[in-house]
């Protein structure tokens, strides 16, 4: 890709994000008084966090096991 046209993309997206956050904006309100003061701290928490990390690969491994063990679940309910 082209430096004008990765320009021309991302700035398509700046504004694409934008407008979504402003119709979000628009139709959540203004965030209730102390969100932010919340939110801070609960960012510092996580960043200051020094428990081992999950990797994605193993995540989406224990997702996969849930799944395919709730899907039994429900197949097993329809045909009782």
């Amino acid at each position: 890709m082209s430096p004008d046209a990765q320009r021309l993309a991302e700035r398509f997206l700046i504004q694409s994000n934008e407008e979504a956050f402003s119709a979000l904006e628009k139709e959540c309100g203004e965030p209730e008084p102390g969100c932010d003061e919340w939110f801070r701290a609960d960012v510092e928490q996580a960043l200051s966090d020094k428990s081992p990390g999950i990797s994605h690969e193993q995540v989406m491994q224990e997702i996969a096991e849930l799944l395919t063990s709730a899907r039994k679940k429900q197949r097993l309910k329809e045909s009782a």
